[in-house]
């Protein structure tokens, strides 16, 4: 680099360094919360680094330095405006965050330019003001600890910095307050809400403030650690919770997150700087950048707000930006958002992302101490500039058409669970013992928003959220119902749970349980397809089946948006009613071509429109309004268009189409309304047909459809766009008859059966003399002939079928599938293999909970396939089974073939516990309860963050089958055995197979063989039963096959004494097995065997999910995506032989196997290990 050079970058880059090595070291052994520095300044920096800093403010850190000068100067020259006020009165007569906020980043300046006098004494008399309130409260909010928690932190900050240079009277009456302030705070940790709260705004502030004044009362007070101690502790169970959300997303949304983040941030670094304590590898925090970068609006005009916001953050993020880059990402993207924001806000005055007053400069300290110069800025790498970001624990999608760029399209939508997929996953489980369900989490700043959506074509707002305010569903672009006997406001419309207060009232039993679901993002060409599910947000006693919403981005400014609405035959809803809100612009009444009811948006000169039709062909006039409601400490306004339809019995579509100026669209209806999916045609500058099957869950239904397992399709000229597709799937040339044309058939039936009938009426009046007696009977033949068919058709017509053809449109698509009559597809047979011992129970969290998929441990105890006596549970079968169609053999073939038809009844007759005992599903493993003693040291203390492990139970796995009994069922055949039986599966299964083979590090599984005492390999007798095996020369295998020729040199390591060690032993198995399975996996399916190593789900989770599922030929979902992530990275899932596995895992092996193990090892196993990829 050209500054590489440069003197104050190399004094930065040790700084860090320095923080690191001393990270590493104290790391090395026991954590130790003892202070390593003995004089201030020492929070963030020592006096020996004052000269380096001041050097790298005129060099490298000049543009912060800047930054940093200009807050002193316009605080110096504004002194009513910023410095505290000396009456109490005036002080606490508002919200005061801003005195705290500011003196931090004035002191840091001081430090940085002592030859500015008159800014050095501004900053005492500030300080001497602060110090001299008797309290730091709001008058109008006493028991609210956040205000004061600003005014500590800065005010211990400025402390600490300006320690040097104050005199022994200040430093004693500061001091005193800073011990008193921080005292108070002992008090309120246990009685205050916020003290039993985790993973929001007031507990990251309140307890970071707190720690910087433990940190300072312990200095001078070392009997009060024990302040020390459990502030830290709090704050480590917060980064334990993060490190459950693996994308980095917080549930507040971006304004409120970026509060939070700043002091988990400061936290990160001061107990990487103080005790060691590293966070800097942890889930969150290596993904919370998506957090800042994927929520930007076109431009950087704004972020989505999504929660409580503001369309800005409230707090940084520029600081927590460089801290991401210097200490967690080092890639340059960091550096590269903060200058970018830094810039974009400079240049107008009027970008709402420009920081409030009080909040504009109280992160200027801590990017100055964190920014990291060696490290280049660099733009994040995006798919020709488009980024489409799934957030699979905040629930949200995102999608920017041109990163950056002015007219860039933004679309976003959001359906996720209370508090996030991990919280939400921990409460229900109840995984901490030092939690207390919600009362110990606050998601008040949620709304009921599940399947909202911002739309934004080419820059501009034309459907946005409705930002801080009370959490009323209507100011949410979602739907509400009616009429609800459980109505709490609004009445008799009732939203989703939660609803009606200034807060989201998460403490309602009926709101613990809320969630939505993200079901399908996905681009391709161009489109964009979205789509989630919020029937879980919504009152079990409205009886609704599915609220599913679908999003497609036809072109920038063409969107269609679907409502599938399905409710309970007893269910009483009678109406819904849909809402899309601007902030800015008002709506007005519009209508295309006479026929559909539309509204319109004036943008800067330009209309932006909206139409709807429901799948009746009726489009109902909207209703137009626009409301004032609070927000913060004034009133918002947002125009919003409200449309409200008229349920249909069970199944209710409405298509919305949002179209930007240079769209002309022409048409839109629907084309086929079938039960498991519908059809529209949308003409606008070309002709769009967009099939979507509706039936998400259920696998057959989405096939019967579309033809594929997929979710959706758009067709238009040139292109065919299938979303949920893969590579292993072949598509139908002739599923959409766009041609075939289907009239009112019940409409020709009853008109064919009543001129018939006149016929016979006027025919036997003419001849009822000489009528004989024939005619009659042929007569009579034709019109029962016509009532037959009629009568047939009305009874075999589904509901929603005959709605859509007695609707008001002559031309309707009928599907030639129909879901009534159509035969089970053909779909893969998934078979997952590996050794025992490598850990390939972690796989199974990338099925569970997948309404397509049923995860069957076999053999296990609830799960047993016919006649298995004989082969059961071995790690050592080496038989190579050539005759599948004789003996028990085939009866296995036969039960796995017809397993999918008998999926729902597999467990009809199962009696015993409900949990699984079989290794696969691990144990239950729960820590002895553990009481906080005072006198225990920290690290007893921190057992306390020992979690229930998560676990998948029998009654999940009933329940999930219950639900969704047309899942694929994914057979884990856990012995080793099984993968030496590729010829079997391949004859049973043909080319319907799908062999996943996990294989491990052999070091690793070696590894898990030998830990605590040879615990596995004495469990599964390896040795005696390789000997019993291998000695009965291949009897074992009659009459079914033969021993493999790869496990003959074991015999003969068995027959020499001086080779028996059992790593020698494990060895010569894991090169045997994996050699055969590679060998017999290259036969006549070759392509079906697909071999994953374990090492690469553990380093990338998410991409091994997704390749997994295109190998099998099945969509990934976000569920999958998020638990694989989860179960890899965050420490949640217990393996009995090898603990949790996570990237630590991968070379574990190095401090538990010898020298000369490993070399034995690799002098068997190395070659083979080359050919896979190990080093």
């Amino acid at each position: 680099m050209a500054t590489a050079g440069n003197p104050a970058m190399m004094v930065g880059f040790f700084l860090r360094l320095l923080v690191l090595v001393a990270a590493a070291a104290s790391l090395a052994s026991a954590i130790n919360l003892q202070l390593k520095y003995k004089h201030h300044p020492f929070i963030y920096f020592t006096e020996e680094n004052i000269p380096d800093l001041q050097q790298m403010a005129k060099t490298t850190h000049l543009h912060i330095a800047r930054e940093l000068h200009n807050a002193a100067k316009t605080m110096m020259s504004k002194p009513e405006m910023y410095l505290p006020p000396k009456d109490y009165k005036k002080f606490g007569g508002r919200w005061n965050e801003l005195y705290g906020n500011n003196l931090a980043p004035l002191a840091l300046y001081c430090v940085l330019n002592p030859q500015d006098v008159d800014a050095f004494v501004f900053a005492l008399e500030y300080m001497d003001i602060m110090a001299s309130h008797q309290k730091w409260q709001v008058i109008s909010v006493p028991n609210d600890e956040v205000p004061v928690a600003h005014s500590l932190t800065g005010f211990i900050t400025a402390f600490d910095f300006l320690y040097p240079m104050l005199n022994v009277e200040r430093r004693r009456r500061y001091t005193a307050r800073i011990f008193n302030e921080t005292r108070d705070f002992v008090g309120y940790t246990k009685s205050r809400a916020w003290g039993r709260f985790y993973l929001q705004n007031h507990v990251a502030t309140n307890y970071v403030a707190y720690l910087h004044g433990c940190l300072v009362s312990t200095l001078h007070v070392p009997r009060t650690s024990i302040w020390l101690e459990e502030a830290v502790l709090a704050l480590e169970r917060n980064f334990k919770l993060l490190n459950h959300i693996v994308d980095g997303s917080l549930d507040e949304g971006v304004a409120y997150g970026s509060y939070t983040s700043r002091s988990f941030l400061q936290y990160a670094f001061l107990a990487l700087r103080h005790f060691g304590i590293d966070h800097t590898s942890d889930t969150w925090l290596q993904n919370h950048f998506s957090f800042y970068y994927n929520t930007l609006l076109p431009k950087f005009q704004r972020t989505v707000g999504i929660a409580d916001s503001n369309h800005n953050w409230f707090y940084g993020p520029e600081s927590q930006l460089v801290f991401l880059d210097a200490y967690v990402l080092q890639n340059g993207n960091g550096n590269w958002l903060a200058n970018e924001i830094r810039r974009y806000r400079n240049s107008s005055k009027d970008t709402p992302l420009r920081p409030s007053l009080s909040q504009k400069w109280c992160t200027l300290h801590t990017e100055f101490l964190w920014y990291d110069p060696f490290i280049e800025p660099v733009a994040p790498l995006s798919d020709n500039g488009k980024d489409l970001h799934t957030f699979t624990d905040w629930g949200v999608v995102t999608y920017n058409s041109q990163s950056g760029h002015p007219n860039g399209t933004f679309l976003a939508f959001k359906s996720g669970a209370l508090h996030g997929r991990a919280v939400f996953d921990v409460v229900q489980r109840n995984m901490y013992p030092w939690l207390r369900g919600w009362s110990s989490f606050n998601p008040g700043h949620e709304h009921p928003d599940q399947n909202m959506f911002v739309f934004m074509p080419n820059g501009k707002l034309f459907v946005t959220d409705a930002l801080y305010g009370p959490k009323f569903t209507y100011l949410n672009n979602v739907l509400s119902f009616s009429p609800s006997a459980t109505s709490k406001c609004n009445q008799p419309w009732e939203g989703q749970l939660g609803e009606c207060n200034k807060w989201l009232d998460w403490r309602e039993t009926s709101t613990q349980t809320s969630r939505g679901e993200v079901i399908h993002s996905e681009e391709q060409l161009g489109v964009v397809f979205t789509s989630g599910d919020a029937v879980g947000a919504y009152d079990p006693s409205m009886k609704l089946v599915s609220v599913y919403r679908s999003l497609v981005l036809l072109e920038s400014e063409l969107l269609l948006v679907v409502d599938h609405i399905e409710t309970e035959t007893s269910s009483k809803l009678t109406h819904t009613s849909a809402f899309f809100h601007n902030l800015e612009y008002i709506f007005s009444q519009d209508n295309l071509n006479q026929k559909l009811s539309g509204a319109k948006l004036n943008i800067e000169g330009e209309n932006h429109r909206v139409f709807w039709i429901t799948s009746l062909d009726r489009s109902p006039r909207a209703s137009i309004a626009k409301e004032s409601h609070p927000s913060e400490y004034q009133k918002r306004q947002t125009h919003f268009l409200n449309v409200t339809v008229k349920l249909t019995p069970t199944i209710t579509r409405v298509a919305y189409v949002f179209v930007g100026p240079s769209v002309d669209i022409r048409d839109v209806q629907f084309m086929d309304n079938n039960r498991d999916g519908c059809h529209l045609l949308v003409r606008a500058s070309e002709e769009y047909n967009v099939y979507i099957s509706t039936r998400h869950q259920s696998l057959i239904a989405r096939h019967s459809y579309l033809g594929f397992t997929g979710f959706a399709t758009v067709k238009s000229i040139g292109k065919e766009v299938h979303f949920g597709s893969t590579t292993r799937q072949v598509f139908p040339t002739e599923h959409y008859p766009d041609e075939q044309k289907c009239y009112d058939l019940i409409a020709i039936c009853l008109v064919v059966t009543a001129a018939l009938c006149a016929v016979v009426c006027m025919t036997l009046t003419k001849l009822r003399i000489c009528a004989k007696a024939k005619t009659r009977v042929v007569l009579g033949l034709l019109l029962l002939v016509a009532f037959l068919h009629t009568s047939v058709y009305l009874l075999q017509c589904p509901q929603i079928n005959c709605e859509s053809c007695t609707s008001s449109s002559p031309f309707k698509t009928v599907n030639p599938v129909s879901p009534s009559f159509a035969e089970r597809p053909e779909f893969p047979s998934v078979v997952v293999t590996s050794l025992p011992g490598s850990s390939a129970e972690l796989a199974g969290w990338m099925f569970f909970e997948n309404p397509d998929a049923a995860v069957l441990p076999i053999p296990s105890s609830h799960v047993r396939p016919p006649q298995l006596d004989s082969i059961d549970n071995l790690l050592t079968d080496f038989c190579n089974w050539d005759n599948p169609r004789v003996g028990n053999l085939l009866a296995l073939g036969g039960w796995m073939s017809t397993l999918p038809t008998k999926l729902a009844h597999l467990f009809d007759k199962l009696d015993g516990p409900e949990r699984y005992s079989d290794i696969f599903f691990g144990e239950d493993v729960r820590p002895p309860p553990l009481k906080l003693d005072p006198n225990a040291s920290f690290s007893d203390k921190k057992k306390l963050t020992v979690p229930i492990y998560k676990n998948y139970t029998l009654s999940s796995l009933k329940r999930h089958i219950a639900t969704h009994p047309s899942a694929l069922p994914v057979m884990f055949f856990m012995t080793g055995s099984w993968a030496l039986k590729i010829n079997y599966f391949s004859e049973v299964f043909q080319s319907r197979l799908r062999h996943i083979h996990f294989v491990r590090d052999p070091r690793s599984w070696i590894t898990n063989f030998l830990r605590s005492n040879k615990r596995l390999y004495v469990s599964l007798m390896v040795e005696r039963v390789l000997r019993q095996f291998l000695e009965s020369s291949g009897q074992l295998c009659a009459p079914n096959g033969k021993i493999l020729p790869e496990f003959l040199e074991i015999q003969k390591v068995l027959e020499d004494a001086n080779h028996k060690e059992p790593h020698v032993l494990l060895a010569l198995v894991w090169k045997a097995h994996t050699e055969a399975v590679l060998r017999l996996g290259s036969g006549v399916w070759g392509s079906n065997l697909k071999v994953v190593k374990i090492e690469d789900l553990l380093e990338s989770a998410d991409n091994v999910t997704r390749d997994i599922y295109d190998f099998i030929g099945l969509p990934a979902r976000p569920v999958n995506i998020h638990q694989a992530l989860q179960a890899t990275r965050s420490n949640v899932y217990h393996i009995p032989y090898e603990g949790t596995i996570g990237k630590h895992s991968i070379d574990s092996w190095q401090t538990i196997l010898s020298i000369d193990q490993v070399r034995d090892i690799l002098q068997i196993c190395g070659p083979l290990m080359a050919q896979l990829g190990y080093r």
